[in-house]
């Protein structure tokens, strides 16, 4: 790992530190060029089979550059890449909640293989979490995890997640029934 120190750069603004990656809107740091060199990172299997199938597997150029065109049309900002000063390596976001659910916020993320294990995924989802309680004034967060993606478990539970249930046999991915895992974390008193 190179440098210990960067910042989530939450448009024109920082949050904390994330190891030697930065989390940025598509209208930032994140263009076109920087995203063709991280080509493989998105393209490999093993990532690709903890995602939803809207995450396209295999992951084309074309599949990025409409992703990078929604995310600099988004309102509010709630997408963000992931990046080393020279690649995309994952991408976090908020999908935000209607109706009844205004109060909270769904969290998904992915990190390329080159980079777990580092710490990275924990302190991306921290910083998404803290940013989007007190911005939003959100009540809860929560997340889904496939029942045999342990390391997204401990992820979420690093940055103050807790495990709320269980949807037995919920997801069909890639020819497997998998249970599905529910992971919470409420606002803090401060942040209401």
């Amino acid at each position: 790992m190179r440098s210990q120190h960067c910042e989530i750069a939450w448009r024109r603004r920082t949050e904390g530190a994330c190891g030697s990656t930065a989390a940025s809107s598509a209208s930032g740091a994140i263009g076109p060029k920087t995203y063709r060199r991280s080509y493989g990172t998105r393209t490999n299997p093993r990532v690709a089979v903890n995602l939803r199938d809207h995450f396209p597997h295999p992951y084309t150029l074309e599949d990025g550059e409409e992703w990078l065109r929604a995310a600099l049309v988004q309102d509010p900002e709630v997408n963000f890449a992931l990046a080393t000063d020279r690649e995309l390596i994952g991408s976090i976001g908020l999908k935000l909640g209607e109706d009844v659910y205004r109060h909270a916020a769904e969290v998904g993320y992915w990190l390329g293989e080159p980079f777990w294990s580092r710490g990275i995924a924990t302190r991306a989802v921290r910083a998404l979490s803290d940013w989007a309680f007190a911005d939003f004034g959100l009540l809860r967060l929560h997340a889904y995890v496939f029942g045999d993606n342990t390391a997204s478990m401990r992820v979420l539970e690093k940055a103050g997640f807790e495990r709320e249930g269980v949807q037995r046999r919920a997801v069909v991915k890639s020819g497997r029934v998998l249970d599905q895992i529910l992971y919470g974390r409420l606002a803090s008193e401060d942040d209401e």
